[in-house]
């Protein structure tokens, strides 16, 4: 599991000009909906709130999903690798996890979205 082709990294923001490139097209067709801004948000707030990014949160929150074998961090830089690791050690707290887990309930079968 990516983050989503960079969506759930936050580099992409509701209402913001699209990135020109196939890849930000394809994340943002599939994902830049009112549910995917929201989850970019919450991963944002709680993200400010343990002094971590969007991206760092998304991971932690992947390496906690249970049918998540493994997140795949696709850095295409040093700094983007630096930001990923951050992730080590990040753990959501219970009711983290559940908001984010509930925002991403897939409306057919339960399951997250990103799953």
């Amino acid at each position: 599991m990516e983050l989503t082709g960079g969506f759930l990294t936050g580099k992409y923001r509701a209402g913001a000009d699209k990135p020109d490139s196939v890849r930000a097209e394809g994340a943002l067709n599939r994902y830049g909906n009112e549910r995917g801004w929201a989850v970019i948000e919450a991963l944002e707030q709680i993200g400010n709130d343990n002094g971590k990014t969007v991206a760092q949160t998304a991971l932690a929150w992947l390496l906690i999903n249970p049918v998540v074998t493994s997140p795949i961090i696709g850095a295409n830089n040093p700094e983007q690798l630096k930001d990923s690791l951050g992730a080590a050690g990040y753990r959501l707290k219970p009711e983290e996890q559940s908001r984010l887990s509930e925002l991403t309930k897939w409306p057919r079968n339960g399951r997250p979205i990103w799953d």
